[in-house]
């Protein structure tokens, strides 16, 4: 077959003939699910779940946006016609079985583009997807500031491996039909129709305003979903005879002993742990605290239809006030809002910090007196307003990709090739060759398990890549992007000692049982042209009054009690109920009204 694959191949996983069967189940409750998606005129699942532990730590940390998408495209097919043709493309998938390998018999060339990659090193995945399909995958890399430019000439390659931007997906896709539609390829993809079944809203997450799916969705489930991060240094506590804090008052009055004890300020924080964008981990920890709600932002109301929107209520209010208390107690250091990164980082690895996000991946041993790495993670809080430990879930959809050019001679062999990215076993006798190739490695070569539950693995850098930390391989020689199905490692943690086994264990053992409700979909809900012409022109100016507002009532500034209903009418006259409804617009066309 012309395969070279790396690692043990592993006789006897394969279990072709087992998952015909069960892709017929499967293709059937797809057809139901892409028919409601087209009807519903689309939206898409939050990407709450962080990026794998083997990923790097910048990764994990920028995997998960809250903000919202930008417009997808307008309505360019009627809803029954939408429907129609998703219907007819899962009727036709239902008979399909995964390909033969090779999957062409002459070799083949696809060219493909990524934006602002490292050309001097090959990706592994691509290089065994090669001899595993006999297809020839040829990269070119564009600058970001050139990709407008490139995407209107014209010339295109077959392939796109990075996110498309959503302009991109209205302008070339919705409205001149020069992006594959998946639907019509889903006959080529059982593995895609197996996951898709299994993940319903990764389906959400790439179907347009018109019914078509343009990218593929990467699903990830792990240890490390958690998109709330708080980290602490164990040795601190134990130093100061301090357990971790269960409610909001333990949290205060450990923090006062720790000042008392140290000199130095025990919580450190930075200004994205606070925002209305980006990755405000300690503010989603705190929030939760204090009501019943996850997330300070956009949110399911309780009921499977409402949009709430937090920043103007009563457990947002009490939040403020506490984390004043903090400020105003000296517990937390006066400099949070212009601390960077880099100094945060010195402070945790000082031992100067107890309490802290953003820097506790980047703890070594070295940074600790007995030589091992003691950073724990966390736990939800109480408060006197909620007495149930929850946190804001995940819903395991990562981002979408790989979109397919129209006019390329090779749209099958390209759909068949990357259905191996949704495959839970090698996809050929002998192969070693699945979905998590295309985030790990091969298993056996880069990673492998160490122990027959499979609750444990080991991270491994062939000698041949010299000192390199396993995150450097993964996307330096292994892939250019996360793709395909990743859930291979979703009950596991690494048993090779340091950083990331800590933690692994911190977000498992505290953090994965609290997340009982899955994250709102505001990162991929899509807005006709309208929807966002009404929040373009007001969320920038909320969001700056809102992270201002922040700010002085924290700080002190501005008296909370004083000044929230001014605040909160504020609100309401720069246009927040205008853009609270276009969010309703789309959640109801996520949940198919």
């Amino acid at each position: 077959m012309g395969m070279n694959m790396r690692g043990r191949g592993k006789t006897g996983r394969s279990k072709i003939l087992a998952r015909r069967a069960a892709l017929a189940m499967a293709a059937l409750l797809l057809a139901g699910l892409i028919a409601a998606c087209g009807s519903g005129g689309g939206g898409g699942a939050t990407t709450a779940a962080p990026a794998a532990e083997a990923t790097t730590a910048a990764p994990a940390e920028t995997g998960a946006a809250e903000a919202e998408a930008p417009a997808a495209g307008s309505q360019s097919e009627s809803t029954a016609a939408a429907a129609a043709a998703t219907t007819e493309a899962a009727a036709t998938a239902e008979a399909a079985e995964p390909s033969a390998y090779p999957i062409v018999q002459e070799p083949i060339t696809v060219s493909v583009m990524v934006i602002n990659k490292d050309m001097e090193s090959t990706r592994m995945i691509w290089d065994d997807l090669s001899a595993l399909t006999n297809i020839s995958f040829e990269f070119f890399s564009i600058p970001e500031e050139q990709v407008a430019a490139y995407m209107a000439a014209g010339d295109w390659p077959d392939l796109f491996q990075d996110t498309m931007a959503a302009t991109y997906l209205n302008d070339y896709g919705v409205m001149g039909g020069r992006l594959a539609d998946y639907r019509e390829l889903l006959q080529y993809m059982p593995y895609l129709q197996q996951t898709l079944a299994e993940y319903p809203d990764a389906l959400k997450a790439v179907t347009e305003t018109n019914g078509a799916v343009y990218q593929l969705p990467c699903v990830q489930k792990a240890v490390t979903d958690p998109v709330v991060r708080v980290h602490f240094r164990k040795d601190n506590l134990a130093n100061a005879g301090l357990e971790m804090p269960n409610t909001t008052e333990e949290f205060a009055s450990a923090l006062k002993t720790l000042k008392e004890k140290s000199g130095t300020y025990p919580l450190e924080l930075r200004a994205k742990s606070f925002g209305t964008d980006g990755y405000p981990y300690f503010e989603r920890w705190i929030f939760a605290a204090f009501g019943d709600m996850d997330n300070m932002d956009y949110e399911d109301a309780g009921d499977g239809a409402t949009v709430a929107w937090n920043r103007w209520t009563e457990q947002y209010r009490n939040m403020l006030i506490y984390v004043n208390r903090l400020y105003a107690e000296g517990l937390l250091d006066p400099e949070f809002l212009t601390m960077d990164d880099a100094l945060l980082e010195s402070l945790a690895k000082e031992g100067k910090a107890t309490f802290f996000e953003g820097a506790g991946q980047l703890l070594t041993a070295e940074d600790f007196p007995s030589g091992k790495v003691e950073v724990g993670v966390m736990w939800p809080l109480t408060s006197e307003f909620n007495s149930t430990k929850h946190a804001l879930g995940a819903n395991y959809v990562l981002g979408t990709n790989l979109a397919i050019n129209n006019a390329s001679a090779y749209k099958v062999e390209i759909a068949k090739a990357l259905d191996t990215s949704y495959a839970t076993s090698e996809v050929a006798p002998g192969s070693n060759f699945y979905a998590a190739n295309w985030c790990y490695g091969a298993e056996g070569y880069t990673w492998e398990w160490t122990n027959a539950e499979h609750t444990e693995y080991a991270q491994i850098t062939p000698p041949e890549f010299g000192d390199i930390t396993f995150s450097e391989l993964q996307f330096k020689n292994i892939i250019y992007a996360l793709a395909g199905r990743q859930d291979t490692w979703k009950n596991a943690v690494t048993n090779t000692p340091g950083n990331s086994h800590e933690r692994q264990i911190g977000y498992r053992d505290n953090m994965l049982p609290y997340m009982t409700k899955p994250s709102f979909p505001s990162s991929f809900l899509k807005f006709t042209p309208e929807e966002q012409s009404v929040i373009d022109s007001y969320k920038p100016e909320i969001d700056a009054y809102v992270n201002e507002m922040r700010g002085k009532f924290i700080t002190g500034l501005l008296d909370i009690e004083a000044e929230w209903d001014a605040y909160v009418a504020q609100l309401h006259s720069m246009g927040q109920d205008d853009v609270l409804a276009q969010h309703q617009a789309s959640y109801d066309r996520w949940n198919g009204k």
